[in-house]
């Protein structure tokens, strides 16, 4: 056995213990000492027809599947928009969304998000 097929039996063998994230793949690969790209992985699962699941840490650092990350209510999602001006960057902090998610989510409540430039061309403005 070459270590080419030995180390594509490894990335191939570990999608299970991985639950489809080649990032966790890549992790635990290293740990035994194959040094393989997330790309790499994920090109020979999709060739092998494994569901591939993108993961994205949540501001506490928990890996959230498919950059699902904690369900917002409408009131929170408003008080945020209210609290901090529209200021997305500001709201996702506070709240522990990323500003691409909540942007979509205010968009879908019908908000206007602006940023800090906005904000201060506001305050500027007489």
């Amino acid at each position: 056995m070459y270590l080419r097929d030995y180390t594509l039996e490894k990335i191939l063998g570990i999608y299970e213990k991985a639950e489809g994230s080649p990032a966790e793949a890549r992790r635990l690969l290293a740990r035994e000492e194959i040094d393989v790209s997330s790309v790499t992985i994920t090109n020979y699962w999709k060739k092998q027809g494994y569901e591939v699941v993108k993961r994205v840490p949540d501001r506490r650092g928990k890996k959230c599947p498919n950059g699902k990350g904690k369900d917002f209510d409408e009131q929170t999602l408003r008080r945020a928009y209210r609290m901090y001006d529209g200021s997305y960057t500001k709201a996702g902090k506070a709240i522990g969304c990323d500003y691409e998610r909540l942007l979509r989510l205010w968009k879908a409540l019908g908000l206007k998000a602006t940023n800090e430039k906005d904000n201060l061309e506001r305050s500027l403005t007489p």
